[in-house]
C-alpha cells in the first residue's frame, strides 16, 4: 500500500483572529502535512502579520485581492503531495483529521476523493470555539453520492474533503467566477469522475460566525449565508444539468428507467430553481410516463424540503408546478412534492413553530387543492387537525 503525501493549501483573507487557530490545528496533525501553503488573497488586516511567526513552517504566498478560487489555484502549481487538503482559515481540524483521511484514500486506491462529517460551533466572545452538534452525514452510497449531492450539498465545507492532486487537476480545479460555493462546485466534479471514500466520524469543527466572506469587490454577509449559496449553486447546477448524461441520475445498482433517470433530474433542477430544465423533464414524463413507483415517489417527496428551497419556492412556484401536471401522473406527482411539505408542517407543528406551518400551508394548497391538502393532513395524522396555530 503506497503511503500518500499531501499538501495542505490555506486561502485567507483578512482572517487575523482566526488564522492563527487554523494553522496551530493543521501543525498538530499525529500524521503531519508534507507542506502548508497560506495564500494570503490580498488581506488588509494583520493577516501578514500573524502568518510571519509561523516562519520556516509554513509557506506563505501574496497575491492581489481576487477570490478563494483565485488563491488556491495560485497555489495549485506549487503543491508538492500527492493529496491536497483545503482548509479554511476560520476552521479547526481535528488532531487526527489528515491521518483518517490519507488512510481512507491509501485503502481505497480507486477513490478519488475522501469526505467526513464535521462538528459546528460558534466563537464565543474570547474567539474560542464552542462545538454546538455534529453533523452527520445522510446516507449515500458511493454510486448514488453524485446524485445525492446534487440534491443538496451534505458535506459541510471544504476542510472535510482530502483530493488527490491528479484529479483535481482533471476536473479542472476550482471555477473563478465562485465567490461562494467552491467547495459544493469541486465535489460534483470530483464525483463525476470519480469515486469518494466516506469518514463517518467528523475530522474538523466548522466555526459559525458574522464576519463578512468572498472578496473586497463583492462583500458577503455571514449571517445569512443562504442567499448567496443559492445564486452561486444555480450557475453550476445549471451547467451540470446540460452536461450530464441522462443515465447518470440512476444509481448503477438500480434499473435503469428513462422515467426514473428524468424524474430525478426534474427534482433536482425544481429544488434549485432550474425552471427551462425542470419544464422539459416534467412535459416527458407528463406525456409520456406511467404511474410512479415507490421510488420515484420518494425523489419527489424530498424535492422541496430542503432549508433553501423553502426559502426559494413559494407559493406561486408550487402554483406553476401544479398547473404543469396535467393528467393521472400530473397528480402523482403534485401529490408526492406536497407531501414532503406535509412532513415539514408536521415537524413544525410538534415543535410549535407555527409560523412556519402557516408559510407552508399556501404551498400545499396550491398544489394539490384545498381538499387534497385536507385529505393528505388526515392520512398523515390519522385525524383531521383542530386547528394549525395556537390556541387562542
Amino acid at each position: 500500500m503506497k503511503r500518500l503525501t499531501c499538501t495542505v493549501i490555506i486561502p485567507t483573507f483578512n482572517r487575523a483572529g482566526y488564522i492563527a487557530d487554523a494553522i496551530d490545528s493543521i501543525l498538530g496533525q499525529t500524521r503531519a502535512p508534507d507542506q502548508v501553503i497560506v495564500v494570503d488573497d490580498g488581506s488588509t488586516d494583520d493577516t501578514l502579520a500573524v502568518l510571519a511567526a509561523y516562519s520556516g513552517r509554513i509557506e506563505v504566498v501574496s497575491k492581489p485581492n481576487g477570490g478563494k478560487s483565485t488563491a488556491i489555484n495560485r497555489a495549485m502549481p506549487l503543491a508538492r503531495g500527492d493529496c491536497i487538503w483545503v482548509f479554511d482559515d476560520d476552521d479547526v481540524a481535528l488532531p487526527d483529521a489528515l491521518a483518517r483521511h490519507l488512510t481512507a484514500l491509501e485503502r481505497n486506491p480507486e477513490a478519488g476523493f475522501t469526505y467526513s462529517a464535521v462538528q459546528v460551533g460558534r466563537s464565543g466572545p474570547d474567539g474560542r470555539i464552542a462545538v454546538q452538534y455534529e453533523a452527520r452525514l445522510w446516507p449515500a452510497e458511493p454510486d448514488e453520492f453524485l446524485i445525492r449531492m446534487m440534491e443538496h450539498c451534505f458535506v459541510y465545507g471544504q476542510p472535510a474533503v482530502v483530493a488527490r492532486k491528479e484529479c483535481l487537476v482533471r476536473v479542472g480545479l476550482f471555477d473563478e467566477r465562485l465567490v461562494r460555493c467552491q467547495d459544493y462546485d469541486i465535489m460534483l466534479k470530483l464525483a463525476r469522475h470519480y469515486p469518494p471514500a466516506r469518514i463517518e466520524e467528523p475530522t474538523f469543527i466548522q466555526r459559525r460566525h458574522p464576519g463578512t466572506r468572498g472578496t473586497l469587490a463583492q462583500s458577503l454577509s455571514g449571517a445569512d449565508p443562504s442567499v448567496a449559496w443559492s445564486r452561486y449553486n444555480r450557475i453550476f447546477i445549471s451547467e451540470l444539468l446540460d452536461g450530464l448524461p441522462l443515465d447518470r441520475y440512476v444509481p448503477k445498482s438500480w434499473a435503469y428507467g428513462e422515467q426514473t433517470a428524468r424524474i430525478q433530474r426534474f427534482a433536482i433542477a425544481t429544488r434549485h430553481v432550474v425552471p427551462d430544465s425542470a419544464g422539459r423533464d416534467l412535459a416527458w414524463i407528463v406525456a409520456n410516463g406511467g404511474d410512479l413507483t415507490a421510488a420515484e415517489r420518494r425523489i419527489l417527496i424530498g424535492a422541496l424540503t430542503h432549508f433553501t428551497a423553502l426559502r426559494e419556492i413559494g407559493t406561486d412556484e408550487c402554483r406553476r408546478l401544479a398547473r404543469a401536471c396535467k393528467g393521472r401522473i400530473g397528480r402523482q406527482i403534485r401529490v408526492s412534492l406536497a407531501k414532503g411539505l406535509i412532513y415539514e408542517a408536521m415537524a413544525a407543528f410538534r415543535k410549535r413553530r407555527f409560523s412556519e406551518v402557516r408559510a407552508l400551508m399556501p404551498r400545499i394548497v396550491a398544489l394539490v387543492g384545498m381538499a387534497g391538502a385536507a385529505e393528505l393532513l388526515r392520512e398523515k395524522l390519522g385525524r383531521t387537525p383542530r386547528r394549525l396555530s395556537p390556541s387562542p
